[in-house]
C-alpha cells in the first residue's frame, strides 16, 4: 500500500453493505509542480520526482546524516527515471520554479551496530553567514517527509535537535552550549543553571515571569520582554532597513524569539530584514541568551503538557 500510495492521484475506497447499500469516498491529491515517490524494493529504497509538468526543468539537492548541513547539488540525470538511494540514506531535495519538496530517506539496517546513531559533524564558524546557512537548513529538514520506516523520522529529529544546538552555540556562545549539554533532556534543573548564565540585571526577574511567557504568542513575548530589558541592558543603538510597527529594540526580540522558537520559518518572517537581524543576534549575546532561555521554557512547558494530556 505504501509503495502504491506515492504513485496514485487519488485514492477511492467503497463499502457495501447488505441492509445499508454502496457508498464510496473519493480523495484526490492536490496538484503540486512536483512530489517525490518512494519505493521499498529488494532491502532499499527507489525515489523517482512525480512533475505536473514534464516540461519543467527541475534542480535536485542531497545531504547525508552525517554532515546535515551540506545541503550540495546532484546531477539530474541520475533521477532519470529512478534513483536507487544509497544504504546510508539521507535527504533528497528537488526544486521547480521556486517550489522546494524533500523526503528523508532511512539507512538500510544491516547490523545491530548499524542501530546506533552516529553523531552528525556540522562545521561551521560562529558569524552571521552561518547563522543564515544553519536557518537555510533547518527549512529543509523541517519541511522533509518521512516515509514509513521509524528511522526516517527519528534521523530527521536527531538532525533538527543537532541544529538546534548549533544555533546555540553560534548565538550564546560556547560557555552556554557546554552549560546546556551537560544534560541530555530539558528539565527545570536545567533551565535554573542556564538562568545564572543571564544577564545578573535580568535573572531574578525572569525567573519570577517566565511562566507567564510559556504561554504567550511570540509577538507578546516579544513586547513584554523589551519592556522589561531596555532600562535594564545596556544595548546599542539598533537600526533596521525600515519601520516595523514596533521599536527597532522589540522586532529584534522577537527575531531572536523566533530563531529558537520557530528556525524553520525565522528566514521567511524576518524577509529582507535577515541579514540585519543575524547581524546584531550574534552581536549581542546577552540578548541571545535570554532569548534562547524563554525559548527553552516555553519548550519544556509544552513537553510537560503533552505528559499531562497523556
Amino acid at each position: 500500500m505504501q509503495n502504491a500510495y506515492d504513485e496514485a492521484a487519488c485514492c477511492e475506497l467503497r463499502f457495501t453493505a447488505p441492509q445499508l447499500g454502496e457508498h464510496a469516498v473519493r480523495c484526490e491529491r492536490e496538484p503540486q509542480p512536483c512530489r517525490w515517490a518512494v519505493k521499498h524494493e529488494n532491502q532499499s529504497y527507489l525515489i523517482r520526482l512525480i512533475q505536473l509538468d514534464d516540461l519543467d526543468t527541475a534542480s535536485f539537492l542531497s545531504a547525508s546524516f552525517d554532515e546535515p548541513h551540506r545541503i550540495e547539488p546532484v546531477k539530474r540525470a541520475l533521477f532519470e527515471p529512478t534513483y536507487r538511494v544509497p544504504a546510508e540514506g539521507g535527504l533528497f531535495c528537488a526544486t521547480i520554479k521556486g517550489f522546494h519538496c524533500s523526503v528523508v530517506i532511512p539507512p538500510v539496517i544491516r547490523s545491530l551496530q548499524a542501530l546506533e546513531l552516529r553523531a552528525p559533524k556540522v562545521e561551521c564558524k560562529s558569524g552571521p553567514n552561518d547563522v543564515s546557512q544553519i536557518l537555510r537548513t533547518f527549512e529543509w529538514w523541517s519541511g522533509a517527509r518521512i516515509v514509513g520506516d521509524p528511522f526516517s523520522a527519528s534521523r530527521k529529529q536527531e538532525v533538527l535537535s543537532l541544529l538546534d544546538r548549533r544555533l546555540a552555540r553560534v548565538l550564546c556562545g560556547e560557555g552556554w552550549y557546554k552549560r546546556e549539554m551537560q544534560s541530555a533532556e530539558l528539565t527545570a534543573d536545567l533551565l535554573k543553571t542556564l538562568n545564572e548564565l543571564l544577564h545578573p540585571s535580568i535573572r531574578l526577574l525572569l525567573t519570577n515571569v517566565a511562566r507567564q511567557f510559556q504561554s504567550y504568542p511570540i509577538e507578546h513575548c516579544a513586547e513584554s520582554l523589551t519592556r522589561m530589558i531596555k532600562d535594564r541592558l545596556s544595548l546599542p543603538p539598533i537600526s533596521l532597513s525600515r519601520w516595523h510597527g514596533v521599536s527597532s529594540l522589540q522586532w529584534l526580540t522577537e527575531f531572536g524569539l523566533r530563531i529558537f522558537c520557530e528556525p524553520f520559518s525565522t528566514r521567511n518572517w524576518a524577509k529582507e530584514e535577515l541579514k540585519s537581524g543575524v547581524h546584531y543576534m550574534t552581536t549581542l549575546e546577552s540578548l541571545a541568551r535570554i532569548c534562547r532561555y524563554i525559548a527553552l521554557s516555553r519548550r519544556l512547558m509544552s513537553g510537560q503538557a503533552e505528559v499531562d494530556s497523556q
